[in-house]
């Protein structure tokens, strides 16, 4: 008997579990954020499977879907139920995991194919921040610094939270902004470089500037503050000045820091009403509410700006004819009845 066979299923998934995350180190240039949650998830994996006497490497399929259901724990005691998003997440890294065991360790089924998907929720039209809510709130005399920079670079350019993180002083150059994106596919990091982030911030400032917001006076504060920060900083320094500040255990910048900043907005463990993401979904839903059509830019185009890579994806957030003139339909009333 060979000595693969003489260790415990639990010892063969450690192994296996390493051999696998190299693997999308490796062969798939995944990005370190994602192997942490691999790793992260296959470790859960393991736990509950020592916990409900399951052999970790010959699950049932349903053994797996009750896996992606389990109950969620919340601060301060109690649990919840896990939302559709992590189960849709915990279904993913295990079917990673167990078509990688089938296609290279030669197993003999994988166990991940006949589980259920996780329905997918329709867009949820709060995704939007009102225009009130943004420029209600004090942009250009926030506290921390850093928090400006990031409430620009999400309402006027879109940009998702680690894409945020890892700009650098290099990356603006004059009109153009180069974003580091990573591929979902091959996780090999990209540049677009041709963002005009002058123009489409511009546009946006316009645009709410003519329904009565203060746009242009937060926009150019926020030039104003990126175009210093290029001057005074070196090339490969974080475009957010000391973004990873008071950081302990994760000195390289990522999501997590600009997250940070949001949820302490207002001081410690006061943040504000919205995510980082938001941000990102009202900026697509914004450029394509533009009154005037020569700047609205076309599906393919915005799909460009914002770094999608199906235009399916943009579709189904942003491009809802019913959902787009609902809001101006709201908005059109908000202006009417601010004047009773």
């Amino acid at each position: 008997m060979s000595a693969c066979l003489e260790k415990s299923s639990t010892d063969q998934f450690r192994e296996l579990s390493e051999e696998y995350l190299l693997y999308l180190k490796e062969m798939k240039h995944r990005a370190k954020t994602t192997l942490k949650t691999k790793a992260f998830m296959l470790e859960s994996w393991r736990k509950y499977c020592d916990q409900n006497n399951i052999d970790c490497l010959y699950p049932s399929s349903m053994d797996i879907q009750m896996f992606s259901k389990r109950p969620c724990r919340v601060a301060g005691g109690g649990i919840t139920e896990r939302s559709a998003s992590s189960q849709r997440n915990s279904l993913f890294a295990l079917k990673g995991f167990f078509g990688w065991l089938t296609d290279w360790k030669d197993f003999e089924s994988d166990p991940s194919r006949r589980t259920e998907a996780v329905a997918q929720k329709p867009p949820d039209t709060e995704q939007y921040l009102p225009l009130d809510l943004f420029y209600g709130l004090p942009l250009t005399t926030f506290e921390d610094v850093r928090l400006r920079f990031a409430l620009g670079l999400g309402w006027f350019v879109g940009l998702r939270r680690s894409e945020i993180a890892r700009l650098q002083c290099k990356d603006l150059q004059g009109e153009m902004l180069s974003i580091p994106r990573s591929k979902t596919g091959e996780g090999v990091s990209r540049k677009i470089d041709r963002f005009p982030w002058l123009q489409v911030s511009a546009f946006l400032a316009d645009d709410h500037d003519r329904l009565g917001f203060p746009a242009s006076e937060f926009r150019n504060h926020w030039v104003k503050l990126m175009t210093e920060r290029v001057r005074q900083g070196d090339p490969t320094d974080s475009l957010i000045p000391d973004l990873t500040k008071k950081s302990i255990t994760k000195l390289e910048p990522e999501g997590d820091h600009v997250e940070y900043l949001f949820k302490n907005a207002f001081g410690s463990k006061s943040g504000l009403p919205f995510t980082p993401h938001q941000l990102r979904h009202s900026f697509g839903n914004n450029m394509m509410m533009l009154a005037d059509v020569e700047r609205r830019p076309t599906e393919p185009q915005l799909k460009e700006l914002m770094g999608h890579e199906k235009l399916d994806t943009l579709i189904k957030w942003y491009c809802n004819p019913m959902r787009s003139y609902k809001a101006v339909l709201d908005s059109e009333m908000s202006r009417e009845v601010s004047k009773l």
